[in-house]
């Protein structure tokens, strides 16, 4: 967004509120406009089809499953049915990831492209990065998302890592750094290795790996599950794992070869995904 505003765009944003008391302020922004980016949301079918009627091009733009009731696979007849709407309303559907894009086009999207999530690398670059002894592989991330890393744990033992977890609650046996708003990028960067396990379910396909650019942005390989947004992103940044083998060998290599670190470092930024963006629009 902000790039796009550098780049003389008008740019403007209006969060989405459903009740009917801001429906005609939400219509009457989307006559305005000359190309309408809803993000995310699922509106009922009614109003997405007042939002198709008045916007002159309608883009829709989905990161997340959105079809799903909540973590999991539990299905949801209402999300799935506005989901279609939605998808097939839209002039263009833009997709994080490919298994997205794959299920935008089975509910009918008669455009998609595919543009990875990014994020601002500068608060990563530039964070501090303090000397310490031996190797940490590290893990970000939500409470919720945590009992992933859980599982892994136990197919670390043994290998000359210090496993670092930056969340609001820990598991026992790592080094705990509390997150912040403000020392998330510092923690980050201070990690030798990035870890991102991940299952493979409905849900987790649909995630668009923010974790992994956290890394790449502050230059730490990644080892990950093979999962999802893993392989359109992971690429030269790293290693795409299937076995709990594979996981203790890739941690490994990384630990005892430093310029391998160094090599396998990668960067999505806002700029890579500028061009396609612009396509779009």
């Amino acid at each position: 967004m902000n790039r796009l505003r550098r780049d003389g765009r008008d740019v403007r944003v209006r969060e989405y509120e459903g009740g009917l008391l801001a429906l005609p302020k939400l219509f009457r922004a989307v006559r305005e406009a000359d190309v309408v980016v809803l993000q995310k949301r699922l509106p009922p079918g009614w109003i997405t089809r007042s939002i198709r009627k008045r916007a002159r091009k309608f883009i829709y733009d989905v990161d997340d499953a959105v079809y799903l009731k909540r973590e999991g696979v539990a299905p949801s007849a209402t999300r799935e049915r506005r989901f279609e709407a939605v998808v097939r309303a839209a002039d263009e559907v833009v997709a994080g990831n490919s298994h997205l894009a794959a299920r935008a086009r089975e509910r009918g999207a008669r455009k998609v492209t595919v543009i990875p999530t990014v994020l601002d690398p500068a608060p990563y670059e530039s964070a501090s990065r303090t000397p310490h002894d031996g190797v940490i592989a590290g893990w970000i991330g939500a409470g919720g998302n945590l009992k992933y890393l859980e599982a892994l744990l136990p197919r670390l033992e043994g290998l000359p890592v210090r496993v670092r977890v930056v969340c609001n609650r820990f598991p026992e046996g790592v080094e705990k750094v509390r997150w912040t708003e403000e020392g998330e990028a510092a923690a980050v960067a201070g990690m030798d290795v990035g870890l991102a396990p991940m299952p493979d379910d409905e849900w987790t396909r649909g995630k668009c790996g923010t974790r992994v650019l956290q890394y790449f942005a502050a230059g730490v390989p990644v080892v990950a599950d093979d999962v999802g947004a893993h392989r359109d992103l992971v690429g030269d940044g790293g290693f795409l794992v299937k076995s709990d083998d594979e996981w203790r060998r890739r941690v490994g290599e990384l630990a005892a070869d430093p310029p391998l670190r160094l090599r396998l470092r990668k960067s999505f930024t806002p700029d890579a995904v500028f061009p396609s963006w612009l396509e779009v629009l």
